[in-house]
């Protein structure tokens, strides 16, 4: 589920933003459904988008380009879990963990560390599986916001 403008939950890793798996099969279908949810999540005037949209053919390579800008402007303005951004995996634009924004901001450690007290660590385990974690001052402890194997 999408937050809206009176929620601050944060989208979770891996949701869908728009694509197939969301029944969208058209560039302007996916368009359209990026473009509401930029409407939901933000205050930005989304007339141009909505504009530029209604005038594209369907096969218009134009649309594309506004499913970038969209992703984009998502990435600025719409409340997502840490170290998260929106992008285009396997023809669908999802909410994704990315580690290179975790890597630059956290410490990273081959296993669980009681006795670190970091706001964010990433866990790197012997496979290569990375678990970004976020420490819990009320549970005192380390919870797990996203993983990727």
């Amino acid at each position: 589920m999408i937050t809206t403008q009176n929620e601050f939950i944060p989208v979770k890793a891996f949701t869908h933003i728009a694509g197939s798996s969301l029944g969208t099969w058209s560039n302007r279908d996916t368009a359209c459904q990026m473009v509401t949810i930029l409407n939901q999540v933000s205050q930005y005037d989304c007339a141009k988008l909505w504009e530029d949209i209604a005038t594209e053919s369907d096969d218009g390579a134009y649309l594309i380009d506004v499913q970038d800008d969209v992703a984009d402007l998502l990435n600025e303005y719409m409340p997502m879990v840490e170290f998260c951004t929106v992008c285009l995996e396997d023809g669908e634009w999802s909410v994704i963990p990315s580690i290179e924004l975790a890597d630059d901001e956290c410490e990273n450690f081959s296993d669980y560390q009681d006795d670190y007290k970091g706001d964010f660590i990433l866990v790197t385990n012997d496979h290569g599986n990375v678990t970004c974690m976020q420490w819990n001052d009320i549970e005192r402890e380390y919870i797990t916001i996203w993983d990727m194997v």
